[in-house]
């Protein structure tokens, strides 16, 4: 009886995940809405998605809602992860951190810079490169084979899991000479 309050409050929670998860769809629903109407003349990645669907009938708004919002939510990790580790890394490498704020401060013409303004930036294209390589916001990932497929020495069948490490071949001294060293110049 002792567990019996914080099983309640397990279920109120989990009533409350639901209800928000339900919100989220909609918004998500919405948002297919004002694409669909054109409110949104911009090509992103949800008018691809969008075009995609149309193009192949086979996916079905839900299937298209779960796609969404796995993308988005895996999308705001990732850069999460790669911002701060590239902070990390900065803090790490003051020479780098002071020849990026010699980019930034001759290359972006306000705080706030414009598409031109970025693309212009290569050093610190090559720092985000870098810090991605050092320490990708992600260690593996993994796919299923959807047809047989010849791996070196392996025949995989459908559904086999593959698990493979991007800090791995980023720290092969066979792809990237002193694969711990953090030098965005190697970009």
């Amino acid at each position: 009886m002792a567990d019996l309050p914080l099983l309640l409050l397990s279920s109120e929670l989990f009533g409350s995940l639901l209800e928000m998860a339900e919100e989220l769809e909609v918004s998500v629903r919405e948002m297919f809405d004002r694409h669909r109407r054109g409110a949104s003349q911009r090509v992103n990645i949800l008018s691809l998605l969008l075009q995609a669907q149309g193009a192949d009938a086979g996916m079905t708004d839900d299937q298209l809602v779960g796609h969404v919002t796995l993308l988005f939510a895996a999308a705001h990790l990732t850069t999460a992860h790669t911002l701060t580790w590239t902070l990390l890394l900065l803090s790490q490498h003051p020479e780098v951190m002071e020849k990026l704020r010699q980019e930034l401060d001759q290359g972006a013409e306000s705080l706030m810079p414009s598409h031109d303004d970025v693309e212009s930036l290569t050093y610190l294209d090559q720092v985000i490169r870098e810090s991605m390589r050092v320490l990708p916001a992600s260690s593996y990932s993994q796919r299923v084979c959807v047809q047989p497929v010849q791996l070196g020495p392996l025949r995989l069948p459908p559904m086999t899991p593959i698990i493979f490490s991007q800090y791995m071949t980023h720290h092969s001294p066979d792809l990237y000479p002193d694969p711990d060293e953090f030098r965005p110049e190697r970009w």
